[in-house]
């Protein structure tokens, strides 16, 4: 990549750091680039699953900034990438669930169900929540959030469903039945959103551990679907990162459809509401202090080695 090494030999940077998924084009440029050239670069990564399902690496960073200790574990097992070579640092984009202010969006009580980007029936679902509520009379919404890129190019249409409420950050691109790529919701949001929930409900999405973040109980959907490629079952079954949900106490993990109204009332009737749970730290480090610090403190390490 000439014009990305032009800007590294003027700039002559002691430290390059990489935002990365690890599978897009231009990053396997910059790194072939950087390993060319001789340069040490840090890959700070992004997302829960990128080291377990998107590629295997083809480039080693000199170190890598991780979400938690399952992905330390990840990176070794999946990617033989050395432990000592991997700090956990979280992810910047759960800063905003550190915010204390929280804007009140909604004027009723309401269950999250989050979509997801993975291809299956999620209006049955929907119908059969909507079926519930008013079998059971209960004065809750459910605000249906549709995942911004979802493989799904079916958009049926919610309104004879009563309960069930269009995320307003959703509604236009749903409504005009588009997946755009560039669409970028508003991360603020999102706290918003999941801090007034009830709790929430979907399937297997980095929403879970940002519900479960924001202390609100989720119900993972783990049912089989004939007929989809992936159903949500397969999908638990095939991701590394999904092994040891299990043993989260805020996570429900719902394998068949005919106990989703038994579910719903439990949580619905349990005045306990969320248990604290270490293990939740295992997947991801969040605490008080800003992922800026954490940061600067593993480039220090790293440059004092």
């Amino acid at each position: 990549n000439k014009s990305f090494a032009h800007i590294i030999d003027i700039e002559k940077p002691n430290l390059v750091l990489i935002p990365t998924n690890g599978f897009f084009s231009f990053e396997l440029d910059m790194e072939h680039t950087l390993h060319k050239l001789e340069k040490k670069y840090i890959s700070l990564i992004d997302n829960w699953d990128n080291l377990s399902s998107k590629n295997i690496l083809m480039y080693k960073a000199n170190h890598y900034g991780v979400w938690g200790e399952q992905n330390r574990v990840i990176a070794e097992q999946v990617q033989n990438i050395n432990r000592n070579k991997v700090t956990c640092l979280g992810t910047p984009r759960y800063e905003v669930y550190k915010k204390l202010k929280v804007n009140k969006i909604f004027n009723f009580r309401y269950i999250l169900f989050v979509g997801s980007s993975n291809r299956y029936n999620e209006y049955a679902v929907l119908k059969n929540l909507n079926d519930i509520i008013i079998k059971n009379k209960i004065d809750i919404k459910v605000v249906y959030r549709p995942h911004p890129w979802r493989e799904n190019f079916d958009f049926p249409d919610l309104s004879a469903l009563i309960n069930i409420v269009l995320d307003p950050q959703m509604k236009t691109q749903y409504e005009n039945k588009k997946n755009s790529q560039d669409f970028q919701p508003n991360i603020d949001y999102y706290n918003d959103i999941l801090s007034s929930c009830e709790f929430a409900i979907g399937s297997l999405t980095s929403m879970l551990i940002e519900a479960l973040v924001k202390k609100k109980r989720y119900i993972a959907l783990i049912h089989s679907e004939p007929g989809f490629k992936y159903s949500p079952s397969e999908w638990y079954k095939g991701y590394t990162n999904f092994a040891e949900l299990n043993s989260l106490k805020n996570l429900i993990l719902l394998r068949d459809l005919e106990n989703l109204e038994k579910t719903l009332l439990n949580l619905l009737d349990d005045n306990t509401g969320f248990v604290d749970d270490k293990f939740l730290s295992y997947f991801i480090t969040f605490d008080e202090e800003p992922y800026s610090k954490k940061l600067i403190r593993m480039i220090d390490n790293f440059k004092n080695k």
